[in-house]
């Protein structure tokens, strides 16, 4: 399971993949040297990592609150109430 993260002490998510995609852009330009290129990539497996974390948490929160609201939908102790 993923451990949930703070999502708001961390960069935004938009933020993060504008840096990933310009990341890739200027590696895709080519023209760089190698450790140039190499301190790119590396950014960019952070960026990458972080997008990844963020959009993994948000989806955890999604599933709870859709388990949480299927047991209110369905939870037989408030039937017949």
């Amino acid at each position: 399971m993923v451990e949930p993260i703070n999502i708001a002490s961390q960069p935004k998510f938009e933020e993060e993949l504008d840096r990933l995609e310009s990341i890739v852009s200027r590696l895709e330009e080519g023209g760089l040297h190698l450790e140039e290129n190499l301190k790119l990539f590396e950014e960019g497996q952070k960026a990458l990592k972080m997008c990844r974390l963020t959009l993994e948490a948000a989806q955890v929160r999604v599933e709870k609150l859709l388990e949480d609201g299927e047991r209110q939908l369905i939870d037989p102790s408030t039937l017949g109430r």
